[in-house]
């Protein structure tokens, strides 16, 4: 019961991610809550939990938004789900600072992952004045959205929103 509500997470996440990045967006950037909720996962030491979310959420975004190509948001989303628990290694405190530290990093772990192997793949159009005008953008948009997200999800017991 528990893979499938993983699952289920993980598609209605990535269905969703995938028809905010093509519907609305800032700048041509949108708040990565498949990426958001896959952190949590990991700070909330599910990093099993957080793998599988990533991998499959990510192959669906790829499916819906015009990435290409596809699997490569999910290579990012799983290297990014690691982060918790390395920050959980080194034996950082577990608080809000460490949340917002976590999502930055894992916000330009991602970018810098997606636009090398763009880049690789497809010499020559990707790096510039856009490409970092747009981490900046996904990172301040992350951060704004892990705010109100970490103190929600820190008043709410671990029963009640464990999937």
């Amino acid at each position: 019961m528990r893979l499938l509500k993983l699952l289920t997470v993980a598609l209605a996440l990535g269905l969703f991610q995938g028809s905010l990045e093509i519907s609305w967006s800032l700048g041509g950037v949108a708040p990565d809550i498949l990426l958001l909720w896959v952190i949590w996962l990991g700070m909330k030491r599910q990093t099993g939990d957080a793998l599988l979310v990533a991998f499959v959420g990510g192959l669906v975004l790829d499916s819906v938004a015009p990435f290409q190509p596809i699997g490569l948001s999910s290579l990012c989303k799983v290297v990014v789900a690691y982060l918790p628990e390395w920050a959980h290694y080194i034996l950082l405190p577990e608080n809000r600072a460490t949340g917002w530290l976590v999502v930055g990093i894992g916000s330009l772990l991602q970018q810098i992952l997606f636009l090398t192997t763009v880049q690789t793949l497809q010499p020559g159009t990707v790096w510039g004045r856009t490409a970092l005008v747009e981490t900046g953008l996904l990172l301040a948009l992350n951060l704004l959205v892990w705010i109100p997200t970490s103190f929600f999800l820190s008043s709410v017991k671990e029963s009640e929103f464990s999937v």
